[in-house]
């Protein structure tokens, strides 16, 4: 890794929202820095207004989240759309002193960072940008293997293949009803009744509590797993341990780890609401990272592991080689 990199100080800049946070500690692993998270929101009624209408964002910094002061970091991770007008003016005030690598589409031109990492599925353009299949994550065989080893017995008393089964709940595109649950859970039954095995329910926390209700009762009825919530979470031990993946179609962050586990993943589809993240699904079936579910038996075969964080990390060193 680039000296400049991994001796460089860093902050991330974030709005608190969990799921880009996560993404920008993964990144920050993946470049070997030792980040300081700053959980940062605006003044009302600033927070609720594009980025370029924000006069002074650093003065209308909430006082009871983090205050950034002096000294400065070398290295900004933007994460989050309510943290751009912050880092931005941070890149205006610091200029050269400063790198702002900012994590999902601005809502401003590009050109106001140093680089800006997005989906394809954004159709982001700009000589500074990078573009990603799905989300920035953390997952390496290593990183899986080192969750499976925290949950040895978790398989113990079931028989492969072992089929995680990834939920995720209500979002901005999709709406996970008792109706697509018992969808879902009539697939599944199709499919062990092709297969066997074993299947892992793995909640999120978008996923509602009728809907977990409904898994439990299902997974108890047929002798399956699914985590209880109280215990510590095995979604990533469920990563590195599981022969195949079944993800709900409303979680690029899940299919994205999915993909990059290695393991063939399966996005179960619902809802009639048309989203970019239909183009981010139908890029990864095109890369044959991953394939629609629909009670399938599942098969290795034809699947190609997907994982674009060594080319985005190889990417970002080579920029800071030219800086």
């Amino acid at each position: 890794m680039n000296q400049k990199i991994t001796q460089a100080t860093c902050w991330i800049i974030s709005d608190g929202r969990a799921g880009i946070e996560i993404q920008a500690c993964g990144l920050a692993e993946w470049l070997n820095l030792q980040p300081i998270v700053k959980r940062i929101t605006l003044k009302w009624p600033w927070y609720i207004l594009p980025p370029q209408w924000v006069i002074s964002p650093l003065t209308k910094l909430s006082s009871d989240k983090d205050i950034l002061l002096p000294p400065w970091p070398d290295i900004i991770i933007s994460s989050g759309k309510r943290a751009v007008a912050v880092s931005w003016a941070l890149k205006k005030l610091l200029k050269e002193k400063i790198c702002v690598i900012c994590l999902q589409a601005p809502r401003i031109a590009p050109r106001h960072f140093d680089l800006v990492i997005a989906p394809y599925h954004d159709k982001l353009k700009g000589s500074n940008v990078l573009h990603s299949l799905g989300s920035i994550h953390s997952i390496t065989s290593n990183h899986l293997k080192k969750y499976a080893d925290k949950f040895p017995s978790l398989t113990k008393n079931f028989l492969p293949p072992y089929i995680g089964v990834l939920i995720g709940g209500k979002s901005k595109h999709h709406d996970f009803t008792l109706k697509d649950a018992h969808s879902l859970c009539q697939n599944i039954v199709s499919t062990y009744e092709k297969m066997g095995g074993s299947f892992f329910f793995i909640p999120s926390r978008r996923t509602p509590e009728k809907i977990y209700d409904y898994f439990v009762a299902f997974s108890q009825k047929h002798h399956f797993y699914i985590w209880d919530k109280k215990t510590d979470n095995p979604y990533k031990a469920i990563l590195g341990l599981s022969d195949y993946l079944i993800v709900t179609a409303d979680s690029v962050n899940m299919i994205t780890e999915s993909m990059a586990s290695g393991k063939p993943t399966y996005i179960f589809n619902y809802g009639k609401k048309k989203s970019k993240i239909d183009l981010f699904h139908k890029k990864a079936i095109a890369f044959k990272a991953a394939r629609l579910y629909t009670g399938q038996k599942l098969t290795q075969e034809g699947h190609i592991p997907y994982n674009d964080m060594p080319l985005l990390v190889q990417k970002i060193t080579s920029f800071f080689d030219k800086r």
